[in-house]
């Protein structure tokens, strides 16, 4: 697993105060975070229905009763942290914060940075590995 070199190299331009420390990060979470998450999901209490029948007044209790269920009941973590943990994974701390990041450079010497997107947050739904900048620069404002 190849390591970042600097502070720099990880933000891609940005100043980094004083010394970095890049270490190697693992996702591990405990049986027991992933029972006591599943005992609160399963605890939540719904209000009563809506009083329109649109997204108008923010996400209707039924799609939010049925994302809670598939995370109570169906969704497979340790497949997630198996994935997550294939990957060249790192933390830092910048400005007092600590950064989690994975770092994967492209096999093309003109791409562009990737950073934290929402869309890659969702691992389970799209493979995190596959070099982007294969399809060209423009490659992640196309969705490609």
């Amino acid at each position: 697993m190849e390591q970042p070199h600097s502070c720099e190299e990880v933000v891609h331009g940005h100043h980094c105060a004083g010394p970095t420390n890049i270490r190697p990060f693992h996702v591990d979470i405990p049986d027991e975070k992933l029972a006591d998450l599943r005992r609160r999901i399963a605890a939540t209490r719904w209000p009563s229905a809506e009083l329109v029948t649109d997204s108008s007044q923010g996400v209707q209790s039924k799609m939010l009763q049925k994302l809670a269920h598939y995370w109570e009941k169906e969704h497979d973590w340790r497949r997630v942290e198996k994935k997550l943990n294939a990957l060249p994974q790192f933390s830092t701390t910048i400005d007092g914060l600590d950064i989690h990041f994975i770092h994967v450079k492209s096999r093309h010497k003109d791409a562009m940075p990737l950073h934290h997107h929402a869309r890659l947050a969702r691992v389970g739904h799209r493979d995190a590995r596959r070099d982007r900048s294969a399809h060209g620069p423009d490659c992640v404002r196309r969705r490609c």
